[in-house]
């Protein structure tokens, strides 16, 4: 299972995702310069080639099946990996900001985190979104199941108190509870951001989020009465 997203060398804007869900699944590269290309593989990274989708693809989710953001000449939709191979549109017309935005998956749970807007959530693959009360101030966001219900998680950093918040999110109702905090130990940490994550994963095994961001990496596992 792939999943990653950064930036390359010389500012070029690169997001991995995959694999898709058919019978030869494939790793796909978005490339965010060059008109948002997006590459797919079969032999595992050796060679790409690539996928049209009719038009710009704003933005690759992380996770299982892969989503994309693709600018279309009349609107922006959400478009899908299915089993028969390609993708399949999703929903209604992309209503949200489409710069500067993070997309996860897995299964039918899906999340958005809109730079300075907050997150989006939804359970029934995509089909309809809703806003998760409190998240302006989210930083990064995960996906997954725990203890068989559809979640998400999101990061929420304080830059007052230099504090980041962890919040467990009902991915079908977008109700959303502070589980765990992050605080820098202000005797021996001077970086105001130390504390903000920039990167949460979610373990469906052993049902453990991770963190990661200047402090390095952090680990919360679920309590085993939760």
């Amino acid at each position: 299972r792939a999943g990653y997203l950064g930036t390359a060398l010389d500012g070029t804007e690169l997001a991995l995702g995959g694999p898709t869900p058919s019978t030869r699944p494939a790793i796909l590269l978005h490339v965010g310069a060059c008109g948002g290309l997006l590459l797919e593989s079969t032999d595992r990274g050796t060679t790409f080639r690539g996928v049209d989708l009719g038009g710009r693809v704003l933005a690759l989710s992380c996770g299982v099946p892969p989503m994309c953001v693709v600018e279309t000449s009349d609107s922006l939709r959400l478009f899908r990996a299915v089993p028969t191979g390609g993708f399949a549109a999703v929903g209604r017309e992309w209503a949200f900001e489409a710069e500067q935005l993070e997309l996860t998956s897995d299964g039918d749970i899906v999340a958005v985190l809109e730079r300075g807007s907050g997150v989006r959530v939804s359970g029934d693959a995509g089909e309809t979104f809703q806003r998760v009360a409190g998240s302006l101030r989210a930083t990064a966001i995960a996906v997954g199941r725990l203890g068989g219900r559809r979640s998400a998680f999101t990061a929420l950093f304080d830059p007052s108190s230099g504090r980041s918040a962890i919040v467990w999110i009902d991915a079908t109702s977008a109700d959303a509870y502070v589980v765990a905090t992050l605080a820098p130990n202000l005797e021996d940490e001077d970086d105001d951001d130390w504390a903000k994550i920039l990167s949460l994963a979610w373990s469906p095994d052993t049902e453990t989020l991770w963190a990661a961001g200047q402090f390095g990496v952090r680990r919360w596992r679920r309590p085993p009465s939760a």
